[in-house]
């Protein structure tokens, strides 16, 4: 189990770091997609195709937030089993109340804190590899709306408009999909010691 949550966690920060480096290549291509003249910023691309590369961005950060929280939950689900089924076995083999495999309840306090102002450092702390992954993605939607509504008429005139479209509902709900799954996410770790605490 430790090494499943091992390599769990390098995944984690290999998502994250994959996150960054495709963060930094779109800032650094940016400029290369726009032309800037006396008359303001010209798409160098045409505005479907600008829009349909915004909604592949937030598409991949997506996947990327979806993986990231898939690992999160998994070793949510690992520590929460070592918890409440190892950790209580060996405390019924010993025959006492004593410190085993306390380190969950060590990481609750840590994630958890009773004080305001800790609290609300851990939560900015423990979301905080997630931001990389939804600002871009909430980001590229964003424009991809402002794109389409300043260049395309609603409803749409031909088959790749009605695309963009689809492609853009679909990414919505992919994204707003995760508001539930990181809830489920945190519940996880809120649950394995809330009787122990």
């Amino acid at each position: 189990m430790r090494s499943e949550i091992n390599t769990r966690v390098n995944s984690q920060t290999n998502l994250v770091t994959v996150s960054v480096l495709l963060l930094g290549g779109i800032i650094a291509v940016g400029p290369f997609l726009v032309n800037f003249d006396s008359h303001g910023i010209h798409l160098r691309l045409p505005p479907s195709y600008f829009v349909l590369l915004l909604l592949l961005i937030s598409t991949l950060f997506t996947s990327l937030l979806w993986a990231t929280m898939s690992h999160g939950i998994h070793i949510a689900s690992i520590a929460g089993f070592l918890h409440s089924q190892i950790r209580k076995k060996a405390i019924l083999i010993l025959g006492k109340k004593t410190t085993v495999l306390d380190w969950e309840i060590y990481r609750h306090k840590l994630l958890f804190p009773k004080q305001l102002l800790l609290n609300l450092i851990a939560v900015f702390m423990s979301i905080a590899q997630y931001f990389v992954m939804v600002v871009p993605a909430i980001v590229s939607l964003i424009a991809a709306v402002v794109v389409y509504l300043s260049n395309f008429t609603i409803p749409p005139e031909n088959w790749i408009e009605w695309f963009v479209i689809v492609f853009f509902i679909f990414n919505m709900l992919y994204l707003l999909a995760t508001i539930p799954c990181s809830i489920y996410f945190l519940r996880a770790y809120q649950e394995i010691s809330v009787n122990d605490i």
